[in-house]
């Protein structure tokens, strides 16, 4: 009677608990379910499943922006030249990548980078260390590395890849440039 009792505290209502009180003292046989409050299940694993949902649904959205290539983020009224680039641009297009030291993936982008332009003539790829030139970063808005900026032949930026980009996608952004 006494474990009974106490499940009757957490029944929502005076009316519910005094009518389940009565049931109880008349020797009924009632079958309560568990109440939801003392539900150990309920109050420890939701609040996991619901924090393991959002970082899920956020690492799908994260994985899937990486190296995505967006067009038209160029500064205003900000062209590239070879003063500010140190190296001359591509007759077509440039593929400016800025890099940190202990980055892994800036090396697999600069080797993917590397290895497209070398059967491309009139495009260049050229590594600038984001450490060294922190001023050029803040100017053109860099927030992360390897962020790869695509240039044309007049030195406007025409798309930006923040992370790895794929050879499919650097192919595409290359075509676009004309």
């Amino acid at each position: 009677m006494l474990q009974a009792a106490s499940l009757c505290k957490c029944v929502a209502t005076s009316q519910e608990q005094a009518e389940l009180l009565r049931l109880l003292r008349a020797n009924l046989s009632v079958a309560t379910p568990w109440p939801l409050c003392e539900n150990t299940l309920v109050k420890t694993y939701l609040p996991l499943a619901i924090v393991l949902l959002l970082t899920s649904a956020y690492g799908f959205w994260w994985k899937r922006r990486q190296g995505a290539i967006r067009s038209n983020k160029a500064v205003p009224g900000h062209r590239m030249t070879e003063a500010t680039l140190g190296e001359a641009l591509g007759s077509r297009a440039t593929m400016v990548q800025f890099s940190s030291a202990f980055c892994a993936p800036c090396r697999a982008t600069h080797s993917l980078l590397s290895q497209m332009v070398i059967a491309m003539n009139d495009v260049k790829h050229i590594h600038i260390d984001a450490e060294s030139h922190l001023e050029l970063v803040r100017e053109l808005d860099i927030r992360s590395t390897p962020t790869t900026l695509f240039i044309n032949a007049q030195g406007i930026e025409v798309g930006r890849a923040a992370g790895t980009p794929k050879r499919e996608q650097v192919l595409a952004a290359l075509a676009n440039i004309r």
